[in-house]
This record gives structure tokens, C-alpha cells and sequence, in this order.
């Protein structure tokens, strides 16, 4: 990790272990996350949420936990693949692919006036998309 290109991919790689890690959790012990859930909720009752529904939000919470972890999973082998082979479409295609998702998951959770779900993505995009940029660049070069 001497270069700014070997920083940058342990940056990403830490990314990766977060999605990964925070899929595992929502998945193997969702309630943990319940009080994550109060801004969520507040958004769909006014009132005290009820408790079937209370349950099938934890479900989806496991559901999408699962679907995290593989994200987490597939970012890592573009990652690795990036670093070992040097492609910029990898990094160019990572970053298209966040801003894809972005936009989209920034305006569902406006609409239901979620600012935590709001911050978090932009959080995200703000930590990841400078740099995958950057690394497009330096593959693309050529540079260490």
C-alpha cells in the first residue's frame, strides 16, 4: 500500500468488508438494527407501529441483508479484479454503477422524508465515487 493506487483499492476493500458485514448483521440478528428502523417507520405510521407489520419490516431487513452481503461480495472481486488487471472499465463501471443506484435510493427515501437513509447514500457516494474516479484515471495512464 505504498502508492496512492494501493491506498485507494484498500480503501474500496474496506468498503466491500462494510456492506458485507453490515449484510451478515441485518440478516443473522435484525432486531439489533430495530432502533435503525424508528425513522423508517415514522415515515409510514404516526402512531405506534404495528406489530405484524413491525415483523415483516425485520423480515425484509433479513431480505436485503442477504442482498447486501453479495453486493459486498461482488464489489470485492471487481476490486480485485482491478487491482490485478489493471482495467479501467472496472473502476468506470463501479462508479457508473453507484451512480445509478444513488439517484434512484436518494429520491425514494425524499419522497418518504427519511434524511437518515438520505445522508447515509450520500455518505456513500461521497466516500466511494472520488475514488473509483481516481483509479479510472491512474489505470488509464498507466501510473503505479
Amino acid at each position: 500500500m505504498k502508492t496512492k493506487r494501493g491506498f485507494l483499492i484498500h480503501f474500496l476493500l474496506l468498503g466491500c468488508f462494510v456492506h458485507a458485514l453490515a449484510g451478515m448483521a441485518m440478516t443473522a440478528r435484525p432486531e439489533l438494527l430495530a432502533q435503525f428502523l424508528g425513522p423508517f417507520q415514522a415515515s409510514f405510521w404516526a402512531t405506534a407501529v404495528p406489530q405484524a407489520a413491525h415483523q415483516q419490516l425485520l423480515w425484509w431487513l433479513q431480505a436485503f441483508g442477504a442482498t447486501l452481503q453479495m453486493l459486498g461480495l461482488c464489489m470485492t472481486l471487481m476490486v480485485w479484479s482491478g487491482r490485478h488487471h489493471r482495467q479501467p472499465m472496472v473502476w468506470l463501471g463501479l462508479a457508473l454503477a453507484l451512480l445509478l443506484w444513488a439517484p434512484q435510493d436518494i429520491s425514494l427515501s425524499w419522497q418518504r422524508g427519511i434524511a437518515l437513509f438520505v445522508s447515509l447514500d450520500l455518505l456513500a457516494v461521497l466516500a466511494l465515487l472520488p475514488p473509483l474516479l481516481l483509479l479510472y484515471f491512474i489505470d488509464k495512464r498507466g501510473d503505479a
